[in-house]
């Protein structure tokens, strides 16, 4: 994909995660195994620079 801009969408439950790319366009999935203590979330970019705009983190019961 080379748009300049895209909406990620980005889901990430204790076992799996999700990231849906402008609304469903593209939508990939996996199952995750992270560390017992592991709390924290990395974004970034292969094959050319990133910026990330209006990070919203929510979390869900």
């Amino acid at each position: 994909m080379s748009k300049k801009h895209v909406h990620l969408k980005i889901l990430v439950d204790k076992t799996s995660i999700e990231v849906f790319i402008d609304d469903g366009t593209i939508v990939f999935s996996n199952e995750i195994f992270p560390e017992l203590n592991d709390q924290g979330i990395t974004l970034f970019s292969e094959g050319g620079t990133a910026i990330f705009h209006n990070v919203v983190i929510k979390h869900f019961n």
